[in-house]
């Protein structure tokens, strides 16, 4: 996933799995100093990334082709 990158090539809706998401990433909430700090900025930077595409939330990712 692309966090820092303003340009991608697919967005991918995440809006009906965003509390699962979060609930994964509480999971570890150990590795995280402040973990509401950090879920608030996941919320917020997946509905960033959904606003242009009409999506409440969405995860963003370059598309790799490999030659054959």
């Amino acid at each position: 996933m692309q966090w820092q990158a303003e340009t991608h090539q697919v967005a991918v809706d995440v809006s009906e799995t965003m509390d699962l998401k979060l609930e994964a990433f509480a999971c570890h909430r150990s590795q995280f100093p402040d973990f509401a700090a950090v879920a608030a900025h996941v919320r917020q930077r997946c509905a960033a990334l959904g606003k242009p595409y009409g999506y409440a939330y969405a995860e963003t990712f370059d598309r790799l082709l490999m030659p054959r």
